[in-house]
């Protein structure tokens, strides 16, 4: 018997971004996630499919630090898995100033670019190329 258990409001509110925007989505749920049990590798939170653009594996954060070493590796190891058309990002809690979400590319993270960008701008169409990072180093990330 499958338990009906209540949304985090980050997740509720992240879905509701999506719904709203008619983006199709797959949540990677507790079932899901027994699935990667064995595994490895951390999981991420939604599978999001583009029109244009690559798909993009998402792992929700509620800031910037809550990002750790772990999740870094975690997020490029599964952009090697799903292969080319698929990239990494991290999403973050709404700005208390704008109620809107922001984003970073897994690449950009690796890379030290920590330009944050609004939520919208992550469903246009988008010439961002998926960056694996080379070497155990990832900026600012927390152990």
């Amino acid at each position: 018997m499958k338990k009906n258990r209540k949304k985090s409001p980050r997740r509720a509110a992240f879905e509701q971004v999506l719904y709203l925007a008619n983006i199709p989505f797959v949540d990677v749920d507790d079932a899901k996630r027994a699935i990667f049990a064995g595994a490895d590798i951390g999981t991420f939170d939604y599978l999001v499919y583009r029109q244009d653009g690559p798909n993009l594996l998402v792992m929700l954060k509620d800031r910037q630090a809550a990002v750790t070493n772990q999740n870094v590796a975690d997020l490029a190891e599964w952009e090697k898995v799903f292969g080319a058309g698929f990239a990494a990002v991290f999403v973050f809690d709404p700005l208390q100033s704008t109620g809107l979400h922001t984003w970073i590319m897994l690449g950009d993270w690796v890379s030290g670019e920590r330009r944050l960008q609004v939520i919208d701008d992550l469903f246009s169409p988008s010439p961002c190329v998926p960056v694996s990072p080379s070497g155990s180093l990832f900026p600012e990330a927390t152990a």
